[in-house]
């Protein structure tokens, strides 16, 4: 069975590019624009194995997106693979169990590492 990856990312030509790498790698890949849409999918009973989440969106960011998974008890049921031209602090990265942690611009091979590693 593939691994399912929720890509929240409101650059077009990013999330396409990496929904094309994912599943031309046989994952099963749902996007949406940003931490809005993701909730509302995971609120309609989505679940996958890998958050693969850009920080910086529209309506709701990632950072808000963690913080009200984390609020509601969801966060655990997936890892958290974070990109973003932003530095985390460790306590942020263990306050909402984050796996990994890519920066932008990133390297499809390191993408392809971190995701394949969780």
């Amino acid at each position: 069975m593939p691994k399912r990856v929720l890509v929240v990312e409101d650059e077009a030509d990013i999330q396409t590019a990496v929904r094309t790498l994912l599943e031309n790698s046989d994952y099963e890949v749902t996007s949406a624009e940003n931490g809005l849409v993701a909730l509302e999918l995971l609120e309609q009973g989505l679940q996958p194995d890998i958050l693969l989440l850009d920080l910086m969106t529209p309506s709701m960011s990632g950072y808000s997106l963690l913080y009200e998974l984390h609020r509601r008890g969801i966060s655990n049921t997936f890892s958290t693979i974070v990109m973003s031209g932003d530095v985390l602090t460790k306590q942020q990265i263990d306050l909402f169990g984050i796996k990994g942690f890519i920066s932008k611009p990133f390297d499809i091979d390191e993408l392809q590492a971190m995701i394949a590693s969780v």
